[in-house]
């Protein structure tokens, strides 16, 4: 409508429906009171929202109005986002509130309210460091930290105020700092029952009084191996932890062939119990041992624990010496029985032949009856060894000195050593008297001797000593040869076993039989620098 339109005219009956309206009861505020009146409204007319303000006059009301609806619609957006941001705030877990640059509350959530134990109004306005007497230095210094560095900060603490465990996140904002804290009490506890449960584990795990290791599935790494292992096996640690068996090379013989089939069954989540594998140490021996392996998760990784159960390492030796004794027992049952039943007619052929070199119409077949005779003496031979070998023959002991003997069959040894370039040394240290069967002394060490020069190049030479190792007299025969095969050491003083092209595999049969009547022991180590043989005779 134009000015000259209204000028002059009444309002209510230009605008007749403003009697119904949210405006008339303001104009009639300001005509009776003479007060001046300021008021929004939504016009449901104009779809629009106006601002209005209104002054009495004396002799009526003067009044202007602007469209605010684009403010009042920005208005209700930042309220509407407000309002999405505080039920945010008010469900997210645990407590918020925010601070202003002075560390004062400007926001506290419910969460926060029913933890402080206080209304929100009690606590806006509040600086942060006076609202809680004992509140924990840390948090303060965590909270000035984020505002100064403006960088977020973290922090997990016991809160005596609260009595539980609560984790801080500390917000940096333009206006001040946000700070989220949650009660982290039950996942406290757990870690703590975790760290108990590891504690417990590692202690088992290094104290057990078996060999253990943790061997990771990916790479077949050890990561983790006990004290025990380390003692049998003879390394350090940082020698061990990162590297495989192979690269140890500790798996020996057929046991390779055991542990693939032990991996197989384990990535199948399934256990394998009581096998038995031959391990190698670091020195280079070899022990047996019965090993249970299976699977565990550790640290999120799949991995096996391999647990030896049992060193069976002297079973292994006992088992293999009672088979060779029965054996021994065996052949010298045999050999008591037929050995002489054998001499008899040899003795007679061996006559006959002598006999015949005598004679001149034989003299054409000399050189072949001394090859007849020389091997019928061969024979003899074998079959003195034959029944040498006999566990039931009786040994003559008496009283006397071990070094005696040696000494007295030196200079045999020694003029068989230097007929092939090789030499003998002695290192005899004082010992007492032990009872002795000297002839089967003489042939014990003469076989050991013999084996010693048969194993070495020219040039080689047999140390012989004897020493003192406890309440053990010990005979030691030690070479400069190859050295015997790991896998070929167990069989060493079978009867009828030898690794020689002419050999009997009698010489050390006999061997361990005269110890076994003197109720003495032999041991072996071998490398590739040498064989020793060790005699142990007890002294009473």
């Amino acid at each position: 409508m134009k000015p000259e339109e209204l000028i002059g005219k009444c309002a209510l009956s230009v605008f007749p429906k403003m009697v119904n309206s949210i405006v008339y009861p303001y104009f009639c505020k300001v005509m009776a009171k003479k007060v001046p009146v300021h008021f929004e409204h939504n016009s449901v007319q104009n779809n629009a929202w106006f601002e209005n303000h209104l002054y009495p006059l004396e002799d009526g009301v003067a009044g202007y109005c602007c469209n605010i609806t684009e403010r009042k619609q920005a208005e209700m957006e930042l309220q509407k986002s407000r309002q999405e941001t505080a039920d945010i705030l008010e469900s997210i877990g645990g407590g918020f509130v925010c601070l202003d640059d002075n560390l004062r509350y400007t926001y506290v959530n419910n969460t926060a309210e029913k933890m402080f134990g206080r209304s929100r109004e009690a606590i806006v306005g509040q600086k942060f460091g006076d609202l809680f007497s004992g509140l924990n230095p840390l948090v303060l210094k965590k909270c000035r930290q984020a505002l100064q560095e403006q960088k977020e900060q973290q922090l997990e603490i016991y809160s005596v105020s609260f009595r539980k465990w609560l984790m801080f996140l500390f917000y940096p904002t333009k206006e001040g700092v946000s700070i989220h804290f949650r009660d982290i009490s039950k996942r406290k506890q757990y870690e703590e029952a975790l760290r108990q449960s590891e504690v417990q584990f590692k202690t088992i795990f290094q104290n057990s009084p078996v060999m253990m290791a943790i061997i990771r599935e990916e790479d077949d790494q050890h990561i983790e191996v006990n004290q025990k292992w380390l003692d049998v096996m003879g390394y350090n640690r940082e020698e061990v932890i990162g590297h495989t068996l192979a690269e140890l090379n500790i798996i020996s013989g057929i046991s390779v062939k055991i542990w693939g089939e032990a991996n197989i069954r384990v990535r199948n989540n399934k256990k394998l119990l009581n096998y038995e594998a031959e391990f190698r140490t670091k020195t280079g021996d070899i022990i047996n041992t019965l090993i249970s392996t299976g699977p565990i998760k550790l640290h999120g990784e799949a991995c096996r624990l391999s647990t030896v159960i049992k060193d069976i390492t002297k079973e292994k030796k006992l088992e293999a010496e009672v088979a060779r004794l029965d054996q021994l027992r065996l052949i010298g049952e045999m050999a008591a029985g037929i050995g002489h039943e054998i001499r008899n007619p040899m003795t007679s052929v061996r006559g006959f032949l002598q006999l015949f070199l005598e004679k001149e119409e034989f003299f054409n077949y000399k050189s072949i009856f001394e090859v007849m005779i020389e091997e019928l003496d061969r024979a003899n031979a074998i079959i003195t060894e034959y029944l040498n070998v006999a566990n039931n023959k009786k040994s003559d002991c008496i009283e006397q000195k071990l070094n005696s003997i040696i000494e007295t069959i030196y200079p045999l040894i020694l003029a068989d050593a230097m007929e092939n370039n090789k030499y003998i040394s002695l290192e005899l240290t004082d010992l007492p008297g032990l009872l002795l069967d000297e002839k089967e002394i003489r042939q014990l060490l003469h076989n050991l001797v013999r084996n010693g020069l048969e194993a070495m190049e020219p040039g080689g030479c047999v140390t012989v000593k004897t020493f003192m190792d406890g309440d053990d007299a010990v005979l030691a025969v030690i070479d400069q040869g190859k050295g015997i095969k790991p896998e070929l050491l167990n069989k060493i003083g079978t009867p009828f076993f030898t690794t020689k092209d002419t050999g009997t595999g009698l010489g050390l049969a006999v061997c361990y039989s005269i110890a076994q009547r003197h109720k003495a022991k032999i041991d072996i180590e071998s490398s590739p620098a040498g064989t020793a043989f060790f005699v142990r005779f007890k002294v009473s």
